[in-house]
């Protein structure tokens, strides 16, 4: 049973060997082989793929060019993960509490926290300060969400 449409690269088969003969021989950018094909006429509109659509068939290897082959994409520098080394350690996870805290057994475990309104230039900032047993609430308005702010609130 056939059903559905066909794939573009499946469809283009003059096209991705016009392209592969371009890229290789003449050493053109993906976006200039779509380019002087869609300028020039050279295949029928339907047939010309997109530039992102002719890199991802590159990189599935669809066509006999591979990214080692494209001048730019090798000496471009890849994005890559930083680790920072002065990370700030802001505290213990607060996975790591003690199991008492987390029964809400005792009384004196108190839950702290800001909420901020509409980000309009001058915030409008809550303290909220929550006993975990009896949930007991504080709830004060502060002059912001700084360190300072919070510790004048509490």
């Amino acid at each position: 049973m056939n059903s559905g449409r066909t794939y573009l690269w499946v469809e283009s088969t003059d096209f991705i060997a016009y392209a592969d003969d371009q890229i290789l021989r003449l050493h053109q950018s993906p976006d200039s082989v779509v380019g002087t094909a869609k300028v020039a006429n050279l295949f029928p509109e339907k047939r010309i793929p997109c530039t992102k659509t002719l890199y991802n068939w590159i990189d599935k290897g669809f066509m006999e060019t591979q990214n080692i082959d494209l001048v730019l994409k090798v000496r471009r520098k890849t994005k890559s993960t930083k680790i920072r080394k002065n990370k700030t350690f802001l505290g213990n996870s607060i996975d790591l509490r003690p199991d008492c805290v987390t029964a809400r057994e005792t009384f004196g475990h108190w839950k702290i926290d800001t909420v901020v309104g509409l980000k309009s230039g001058q915030d409008q900032v809550l303290l909220t300060l929550t006993e975990r047993k009896t949930r007991f609430e504080i709830i004060q308005k502060i002059e912001g969400k700084n360190a300072l702010a919070v510790q004048s609130g509490i």
